[in-house]
């Protein structure tokens, strides 16, 4: 063969080679933030404490719960949640129902409705319970609201005004809307409960989207109408995320919990969908992380390698294969990863870069890591994730790197590096679960 062609066919073998490989860049002296498990809220989960919802349910150390007033009332269901350390929303509008032909105001009458909300807040203050209003549940969707929006508007005005003179530091959450970020119908919504006084205590909408970045952006588009109008709300949720195609995709999901993070979102609750053969709104189910009887899918894995995340959250370069979040503890002695593939990635090189900010990590020149793989499943049951790193690195020029081997589309790594526990530090606090002092 001619020199000078062996000679450019090892160029363009090389340059192919290189510019395929995937590298993230994890820096470990960046500090983002206190991880907050924002994305860690589910909806209809807990019924009781039975042995299958223990352990599926509790090493995902839920922060927040979205129920129907049947459940939220329910004091036995109010412990358990007490006991996650969890803020709970009521949806008061579940008490109403949506199946029936009466709807708030029909003929002019509003008495049921201003009942039912009079009755719902004596009964939370009589039993001294911490809970959210939830007004109307997805009011632009007339499965849940077959009347005007005129109607509804007026429907929260009263039950706003019901609950803030009964009780006036309540947590009120709204509008609650659907679909594909209805933003103008949200921006009506607050000029008018400006107008009438009724802002919400948190302005909540559902984000429906495969994209979880989205949530960065309409956020920061309803940040900066609210300060063009002089509207001051003090808390953002998403009380329901993702949308079906991308519920059971752990790497999407990754998607959605970093974008939740970079919203700098107060509660997000997972939303739940259709479970083939059962409702994925069951205990069981678990917003659709587990089978039918209650066995986890590979989903399950990427909730709980972030529920395993604590301390700070650090700085990820994420790609458009790849998607992650971590954090560093100091006190805990550790940082822990959860990172998605997207695409097929091949090997991916993870560089932990700045060591040296992480003391605790840095045994003898070297930082255990171990790594493991977790198969994506779909909606059947999950295996135990594949080991497929234990070991101490060498840390060279202030970091480490290690390769992923063939890291799949809609796969998930959980990664753990491990250091000495610094048993002299004192435990951070636990951030405040309610928006009352």
């Amino acid at each position: 063969m001619n020199y000078r062609i062996l000679k450019i066919l090892i160029v363009l073998t090389f340059s192919c080679t290189y510019s395929g490989a995937q590298e993230v860049i994890i820096d470990l002296s960046t500090n983002k933030g206190p991880m907050t498990h924002v994305a860690s809220g589910f909806l209809h989960t807990v019924r009781s404490k039975t042995v299958a919802s223990t352990q599926t349910l509790d090493p995902l150390a839920p922060k927040h719960f979205r129920h129907r007033p049947s459940a939220a009332l329910d004091r036995a269901i109010y412990d358990r949640i007490q006991d996650f350390g969890g803020t709970l929303t009521m949806v008061l509008s579940d008490g109403w129902g949506y199946s029936g032909t009466e709807w708030p105001g029909d003929n002019g009458n509003w008495t049921k409705w201003e009942k039912l909300v009079s009755n719902y807040v004596d009964t939370i203050l009589t039993n001294k319970l911490n809970i959210y209003y939830d007004i109307w549940n997805e009011s632009n969707y007339e499965r849940y609201w077959p009347r005007s929006e005129e109607r509804f508007l007026e429907t929260w005005r009263r039950a706003v005004q019901i609950i803030r003179d009964k009780q006036p530091d309540a947590v009120i959450v709204g509008p609650s809307y659907t679909k594909e970020f209805p933003y103008s119908k949200i921006t009506d919504f607050l000029l008018y409960a400006k107008k009438n006084n009724v802002l919400p205590t948190a302005l909540c909408w559902h984000e429906m989207h495969s994209d979880g970045n989205l949530v960065v952006e309409h956020t920061a588009q309803l940040r900066k109408f609210m300060a063009e109008h002089d509207i001051t709300i003090p808390q953002f949720h998403i009380n329901e995320y993702s949308r079906y195609e991308s519920h059971i995709d752990g790497a999407k999901i990754i998607k959605y919990f970093v974008g939740l993070h970079k919203a700098k979102i107060d509660v997000a609750v997972r939303a739940c969908w259709s479970n083939g053969d059962c409702s994925g709104c069951s205990p069981e189910t678990l917003n659709n992380l587990a089978t039918c009887d209650g066995k986890p899918k590979s989903i399950w894995w990427a909730y709980k390698g972030y529920a395993d995340i604590t301390g700070n959250l650090v700085d990820i370069s994420n790609t458009s294969k790849l998607i992650g979040i971590g954090g560093k503890d100091a006190y805990a002695g550790n940082a822990n990863f959860v990172i998605g593939a997207l695409e097929d990635a091949g090997s991916v090189t993870l560089r932990f870069k700045n060591i040296d900010s992480t003391p605790y990590l840095n045994i003898n020149g070297a930082v255990k890591v171990v790594a493991q793989r977790v198969l994506y499943s779909g909606n059947e049951p999950t295996k135990e994730p594949i080991e497929v790193l234990n070991k101490n690195i060498k840390v060279t020029n202030n970091e480490i790197s290690i390769v992923l081997p063939d890291f799949e589309k809609s796969q998930v790594f959980l990664l753990n590096l491990n250091g000495i526990q610094q048993d002299d530090l004192v435990a951070p606090a636990n951030p405040k679960s309610s928006l009352k002092e």
